[in-house]
């Protein structure tokens, strides 16, 4: 029981209390829940894995680094097209970073993936309550968890499922800002490419927690009532997440 409840301490409550107190403040500064993704975010690698030396050791170490650069980014320049540079430069310098050989095309894959859920969550918010489309990409980062678990990674499941819970709670006690989704794509991205590297996930299993990301974005455009529209997108955030899980327990 005393394991269990300091798990729980530290996977959930400790990288929550960040958002926890923007909530106070966010109504009338929407630039706190960006602040608070990213510092509970962060937060929650320092406590699955450590705080990270410079350069890191394990290049796990370069996530949060990677988590900061891409908030103070976005939070400098708030236009689309800019936190869509943004995402992508910093995903593709991270997955060199992490990968340290890894050749310059995949870095630029992963940097355009990143861009491309981005760019998705963001015309799903411009159709669908920001906060319906925040909660379906915490819902996917929360799959991206379980499908790590299954892939016999404890680690990595333990840093996205902190931060689907980060997400999740500023999803439904903040306004959250655009720019947070930002911020969760470059965390969860970055957390698969070292996965892909290190954990061995397969390529269904991250090309299925991609679909899982972008689900958002397809439900805004059905043609059904706008209350309707994040139900599904959950329910499809959901579906690819399970399927990738089982993918990755193959």
């Amino acid at each position: 029981m005393t394991f269990v409840l300091r798990l729980a301490l530290d996977t959930l409550v400790l990288p929550a209390a960040p958002v926890a107190i923007a909530a106070a403040v966010a109504r009338t500064n929407r630039t706190a829940s960006t602040v608070a993704a990213a510092a509970g975010i962060i937060l929650a690698h320092v406590i699955e894995v450590g705080v990270p030396r410079i350069p890191p050791i394990d290049t796990i170490g370069w996530i949060p680094l990677a988590v900061a650069v891409a908030a103070a980014g976005v939070l400098v320049e708030h236009r689309a097209l800019v936190r869509l540079a943004v995402t992508f430069v910093v995903v593709a310098i991270a997955t060199r970073l992490i990968g340290r050989t890894t050749a310059t095309p995949w870095c630029l894959l992963a940097g355009s993936v990143a861009a491309l859920v981005d760019g998705s969550l963001d015309l799903a918010s411009r159709r669908m309550a920001p906060a319906a489309t925040t909660l379906s990409l915490s819902v996917a980062m929360a799959g991206a968890s379980i499908t790590c678990l299954f892939g016999h990674s404890a680690l990595l499941a333990q840093v996205l499922g902190a931060s689907a819970f980060v997400i999740g709670v500023t999803a439904i006690f903040v306004e959250p800002a655009r720019t947070v989704a930002s911020i969760a794509v470059v965390a969860t991205v970055s957390v698969l490419v070292y996965a892909r590297l290190y954990a061995e996930l397969s390529t269904l299993a991250t090309a299925l927690l991609v679909a899982s990301a972008v689900a958002p974005s397809a439900a805004s455009w059905l043609p059904l009532a706008r209350r309707v529209r994040p139900i599904v997108a959950v329910i499809t955030a959901v579906a690819f997440s399970i399927t990738a899980a089982l993918c990755a327990r193959a």
